[in-house]
C-alpha cells in the first residue's frame, strides 16, 4: 500500500466510520472460514494422527471460532455506527469502541431502539456464545481473583465429587461454526458490498 494522508486516517480510518468496521468484519469472517476448511482437510479427513495432531487440529477450530465470533463483534460495531451517525443521530447509543467485546449489551441496545427487531432465542443464544468465544479464546484469559467466583460461575460446571468442573460452552464440529456463519449472514444484510468498494478507493487516495 502507498502512502495515505494523515487527515485521511484521522477521519476515515481513525473514527466512528461505519465502512471501516464493516470491511475488519469481513475480514475475520473469510479468515474463521478459512480455517474451518483447513480443519476439515487436515483433520477429520485422515485416519491416522498423533496427539499433537489432535490438539493442534482442535485449536485451529477455536481459533476459526473466536475469528467468527470477532466478525459478529465487528459487524454489530459498524450496525452501531450506522445507527448514531446516519439513521438516528438524535437518539444515539454508546459509541462502538465503548462496549468492548460486550456482544450482548449492544444486542440489548440495538433491540430497545429498533435497530434490530423480531430477535430469535436461537440468534440471541449465538451471541451469547459469541461473546463467551471472544472472552476465552482470543488470548489465555487469566481473570482477577476478585472476578474468580464468578467467572468459573458463568462459564463453568459446577464441581463434581472429584472438584473436576467442564467448559459449559466447548465448540461442536459442524453446529458452531454452522450458528455463527448463519448468525453473520443475517445481520451483515444490513451492510452491503457497496461499503467495501468505497473503503477500497478511499484507500488508494
Amino acid at each position: 500500500m502507498g502512502k495515505i494522508n494523515q487527515s485521511f486516517l484521522e477521519k476515515v480510518i481513525f473514527s466512528d466510520n461505519r465502512a471501516a468496521w464493516y470491511i475488519q468484519a469481513e475480514g475475520f469472517y473469510n479468515a474463521g472460514l478459512k480455517l474451518v476448511e483447513s480443519y476439515k482437510s487436515s483433520f477429520l479427513e485422515r485416519r491416522m494422527y498423533s496427539s499433537k495432531e489432535i490438539y493442534l487440529s482442535a485449536h485451529v477450530y477455536k481459533v476459526a471460532i473466536y475469528l467468527l465470533s470477532h466478525s459478529i463483534e465487528l459487524l454489530l460495531k459498524s450496525i452501531v455506527s450506522n445507527h448514531n451517525n446516519n439513521i438516528c443521530k438524535d437518539k444515539p447509543i454508546k459509541k462502538p469502541e465503548q462496549y468492548g467485546h460486550k456482544i450482548t449489551n449492544m444486542v440489548t441496545d440495538l433491540t430497545k431502539v429498533g435497530a434490530i427487531i423480531d430477535l430469535q432465542e436461537w440468534e440471541l443464544e449465538t451471541f451469547t456464545l459469541a461473546e463467551e468465544f471472544l472472552k476465552w479464546f482470543g488470548r489465555y484469559y487469566l481473570p482477577s481473583k476478585a472476578n474468580m467466583a464468578k467467572i468459573l460461575k458463568e462459564s463453568f460446571t459446577e464441581p463434581d465429587e472429584n472438584e473436576m468442573v467442564a467448559f459449559k460452552f466447548t465448540p461442536k464440529f459442524p453446529e458452531t461454526h454452522e450458528k455463527l456463519e448463519e448468525l453473520y449472514k443475517i445481520y451483515s444484510k444490513v451492510e452491503s458490498q457497496h461499503q467495501l468498494d468505497v473503503l477500497y478507493l478511499l484507500y488508494q487516495q
